[in-house]
């Protein structure tokens, strides 16, 4: 008898549950960023456009190759020698990436990396060698300037 009433509550409740779903994985993460690059001529330009807020990051610069997020394994972005990291920690930003930056092909910017794992945001520059660069705020992107 305990084995019916246990066998009825669960097949109630997943009846009951078809109208309280959880939201499907594209409701959840409507979020988007786009990476884009291009050569302005004296410079590469690297374009990060969020639909949605627009993440604080915290950027560095060094000759160590981009890590995964969860795996802490290098990923090197093809021939750089140098990278602008930019991170936003645990818990600032989920969504889709689209990584639309030409791998090795402008002068300057060898590649991007695009990653987000449990709410962790990293976006890493592979450039061809350490210069000079800055990153502003231009209304929903993040836009990285890379002297050549």
């Amino acid at each position: 008898m305990l084995i019916v009433r246990h066998l009825f509550v669960v097949a109630t409740a997943a009846l009951l549950g078809v109208t309280a779903a959880a939201p499907t994985t594209a409701a959840a993460s409507s979020s988007t960023l786009t990476l884009t690059a291009a050569n302005t001529g004296t410079a590469d330009r690297v374009t990060l456009t969020f639909t949605g807020p627009v993440p604080a990051f915290d950027v560095t610069a060094d000759g160590n190759p981009p890590v995964g997020l969860g795996s802490g394994k290098d990923r090197p972005i093809g021939d750089s020698t140098f990278s602008i990291h930019l991170d936003c920690p645990m818990s600032c930003w989920s969504g889709t990436i689209t990584n639309d930056v030409p791998f090795e092909s402008l002068p300057q910017v060898r590649g991007a990396l695009g990653q987000t794992f449990e709410g962790e945001l990293a976006v890493d520059i592979g450039l061809a060698h350490q210069a000079g660069y800055s990153v502003s705020t231009q209304g929903s992107s993040v836009v990285v300037t890379v002297q050549h």
